[in-house]
């Protein structure tokens, strides 16, 4: 149902002002992964009594039932309004976030910041199942939308990823949204309806991984099973610089053997074709269900109408033989008749997080083993000097020009010589001038080649070379790989370095030095290295510290995190091993063959309680049950006779017994609604109450009940013929059985015999018939069997029937006979006048 609300409505469980359903037309609601979330529809004028800007709009959808839109933009057209709302969600466009900082914190403390940093309060609540990912933003006036989900580089999205759920009040940044799905679809070209856009130029069958220094695989390369799908063998170079193999014999850790480094090798390349799909063509689909419809393909796209935003799917491509992973990325629905009217599914819809990722990943690959910079800035001077024929000299009494053209007026390319210095432009004779040096001593150029530079005072941003960057604004120095080696330190620093270890659980000695640190530069001399941010790694991965904690990265993720506080993290995904301060540790995922919960067979999930203790929130295995429980005397046991449950000691219902049904102890009271609406189970009845008034009551003398009302509407019956009749209305041919007859109804009552008894067990006299004396036709439409206690019972409601037919054709005989006696009394009439007649004439003739 689609129902509008007033803008300040928050509970959206209530009826709302206005229902739309029948007085709408095109009804759109479209999502898209990341993207935009809206409802558009169209009314007409004259039934747009609530359609106001801002007010609420309620509509279902096809992943979290129903969802809130505000009204942001109506057009008038025609007598009708074309509306559009968006989801509430963008009620945070309206909010503003001043200026916050996030250094280095994982997704859910991200986005705690970034809520308290809204100026505005709001009711909207903010989760996430990332956790594992830390990471820093600076963000300064953005609205809340956009610090999510901005194409900004310092947006949540492309600084912690996730795929955002947005249900109503609630948001939610997925790890990724959606399930892998075991649906399959097949494409067939030239399909009405069904978009396809495929591009093979980026497929990948055969990769050759490539370690830090060149390392290769033995064998060279890993190849897809799908090689065979293509008609050639399409090969890669990927390579992995964190994987390195350590020198043989050496007593560094750092690094792999050779067989671990292939091991490793191998299964990154395997998961480019098994996760990545690299092996797969690049694909986008759009599926039309309204024009998919018409064709007699529809029953195999049929299978889309029940995946949901971000789930994966099969697409298989039977002429091509080839199979495409790919998700639904966007989908527009009918919130009317509740069905999709049209979806996209694709695996090239790239965030701008991703895109960028993937081109700082390029860049960090480019091979920087080329000859030295002043060499070739030399030799290409040199040649450009050599060969500079042509041009244009042009001397004047103030300077000297130097020109592409004979002209200043035209020449773009230009000298300048004059008392003030000299200067090259390549826009013309105005500038500006990007090479110059000027009579004050200035030299001004956007790249400088030296060979040595001396200088008293250096200003620079960054100073960057093969193995060293030095960046002078922040004080961070970052080493190359084999810069700094064991070898090249002094014994005293590596003494200093390692330190004394602690006594008596104190902390190790603190250093003289340590203590005249600021704790805000880097610094390095012979004998130590102090520094508030520590990294030893390369670009693809490897070990941060400062005065946080310990961080492992690998790629863009954090892997492992150990903070000062003592708590942290293992693993690469959201089922990481994680702990807190206290110690107090979380394992999301165990597989094992067995836990034993130790001496007491229990298992506490309670804080604060000793381990077996027996009031408490538990798992147990005592005896032959397991008990799920809340305390010593509420819980559920489990066993192989069937699961109880038991409050204040006692069982009050079990699942076990003669039936295999659900027994429940006597006095059970189950509320169906309100203390006015509800069943009673007892040892000596069953009871039911409805808005406070008694409906039925069952006792082993009878059911009891203020009206008994059978279904009778003759939309719910086919196969009608009265009696003595052969016309039958609303014939069903695959049902078949005889009709009664006004016979069979007055044999039976004729016949069949009635009796006085009692119930086994009961005392109160009892008159009616015995079901097996009942004989067919008859016995087939009132008497039935339980299969349960294996009794025969009599249908009341044919019976009563039964007994109204033969009423009827004893009404219609008695109306008859009524009929010959009326006319035989009007006949002794006639002939008793006649006589009366005669006895005349004869009295007359005397």
């Amino acid at each position: 149902m689609i129902r509008v609300y007033r803008s300040n409505e928050i509970n959206f469980k209530r009826n709302g002002v206005q229902v739309l359903d029948k007085l709408i037309s095109n009804p759109v609601v479209s999502e898209e992964i990341n993207g935009i979330y809206q409802f558009e529809f169209s009314i007409p004028i004259k039934d747009s009594d609530y359609i106001e800007m801002e007010n609420i709009v309620v509509a279902p959808t096809p992943t979290n039932d129903d969802q809130a839109f505000r009204i942001s933009h109506i057009r008038k057209s025609n007598g009708m309004y074309h509306v559009t709302c968006y989801h509430i969600f963008y009620d945070l466009n309206h909010n503003l976030i001043e200026d916050i900082n996030i250094v280095n914190l994982g997704a859910s403390a991200a986005l705690e910041k970034i809520d308290k940093g809204c100026v505005n309060s709001h009711p909207f609540k903010i989760y996430t199942d990332i956790s594992n990912k830390v990471a820093s933003s600076r963000i300064v006036r953005y609205n809340p939308v956009r610090a999510m989900l901005g194409s900004d580089d310092n947006s949540f999205i492309n600084r912690w990823g996730g795929e955002i759920e947005r249900n109503n009040f609630n948001i939610t940044f997925r790890k990724r949204l959606g399930i892998d799905s075991s649906v399959q679809i097949r494409y067939k070209k030239n399909l009405i309806g069904y978009e396809a856009d495929i591009d093979y130029t980026q497929i990948t069958t055969k990769i050759m991984p490539k370690a830090a220094d060149g390392v290769l695989l033995p064998e060279r390369y890993i190849t897809s099973p799908k090689v065979n799908q293509y008609h050639n063998t399409k090969i890669k170079v990927i390579e992995y610089s964190d994987i390195k193999i350590r020198d043989v014999g050496s007593s560094d850790t750092e690094g792999m053997t050779k067989e671990e480094a292939y091991t490793e090798m191998r299964r990154r390349a395997w998961a480019e074709f098994s996760d990545n799909h690299i092996d797969e063509p690049r694909a986008n689909y759009k599926v039309s269900f309204i024009d998919l419809e018409k064709t007699k393909e529809y029953k195999h796209i049929k299978k889309l109408e029940n995946i949901n935003i971000g789930d994966t799917l099969k697409v298989i491509h039977t002429e091509e033989k080839v199979s495409i992973t790919a998700r639904m990325i966007s989908y527009k629905y009918d919130p009317v008749s509740m069905k999709y009217i049209e979806v996209e599914l694709g695996n090239i819809a790239e965030t701008f997080s991703s895109i960028t990722s993937e081109l700082r990943r390029i860049n960090d690959k480019i091979d920087t083993e080329v000859m030295s910079a002043v060499d070739d800035s030399k030799q290409l001077a040199t040649k450009m000097l050599k060969e500079g024929f042509g041009g244009h000299v042009k001397i004047m009494p103030d300077k000297i020009l130097i020109m592409d053209t004979d002209n200043e007026n035209t020449a773009k390319k230009i000298w300048m010589w004059n008392k003030n210095g000299l200067g090259f432009s390549n826009t013309g004779i105005n500038g500006p001038y990007g090479l110059a040096m000027t009579k004050d001593g200035s030299i001004v150029a956007d790249y400088i080649t030296s060979g040595k530079l001396n200088a008293n005072i250096i200003r620079a941003g960054q100073i960057v070379g093969k193995n060293f960057n030095l960046d002078l604004d922040s004080g961070l120095a970052k080493f190359g790989a084999n810069s700094i080696t064991k070898d090249s330190l002094s014994q005293d620093l590596k003494n200093e370095l390692k330190g004394k270890d602690g006594r008596d659980g104190t902390d190790a000695t603190l250093y003289e030095w340590l203590r005249d640190w600021n704790g805000t530069y880097t610094q390095v001399d012979g004998r130590k290295v102090i520094s508030p941010n520590i990294f030893a790694g390369n670009r693809d991965g490897g070990v941060f510290f400062n005065e946080n904690g310990l961080y492992v990265k690998k790629g863009g993720t954090t892997t492992a995190w150990i903070s000062r506080d003592g708590s942290g993290f293992f693993g690469n995904s959201s089922d990481n091993i994680s702990w807190d301060s206290s110690g107090n540790i979380r394992l999301p995922k165990i597989t094992t063959d067995a836990i034993y919960p130790g001496n007491s067979e229990r298992i506490i999930l309670e804080r604060g309680l000793a381990p077996g203790a027996n009031d408490a929130k538990s798992i147990d295995a005592t005896g032959n049950a397991i008990r799920l429980k809340y305390s010593a005397y509420a819980y559920l046991s489990v066993s192989n006779t069937g699961i109880s449950g038991y409050r204040a000691g006692e069982r009050k219902f079990a699942t076990a017994g003669q039936y295999d049904g659900i027994s429940v102890a006597s006095g059970t009271v189950m509320n169906l609604d309100s203390s006015d609406t509800l069943m009673s189970v007892n040892s000596e009845a069953f009871w039911a109450r409805a808005s406070g008034a008694q409906v039925i009551l069952a006792t082993r003398e009878g059911v009891y009940s203020t009206t008994a009302q059978l279904s009778s509407d003759v939309k719910l019956k086919e196969n009608l013929c009265k009696i003595n009749d052969d016309k039958i209305i609303r014939k069903n041919d695959d049902v078949k059985f005889d009709n009664l007859t006004s016979e069979d109804v007055f044999d039976f009552l004729k016949n069949t015999s009635l009796f006085n008894y009692n119930f086994k067990g009961q005392n109160k006299p009892k008159f009616s018939l015995v079901a097996q004396l009942i004989k067919d036709p008859i016995r087939s439409v009132i008497v039935g069997y339980n299969k349960i206690n294996k009794t025969y019972a009599i249908d009341v409601y044919n019976y009563t029937s039964i007994l109204h037919a033969g009423m009827q054709e004893e009404i219609k005989k008695r109306e008859m006979l009524e009929a010959r006696v009326t006319s035989l009394e009007s006949d002794i009439d006639i002939l008793r006048k006649e006589l009366e007649t005669l006895k005349s004439m004869l009295s007359t003739a005397k």
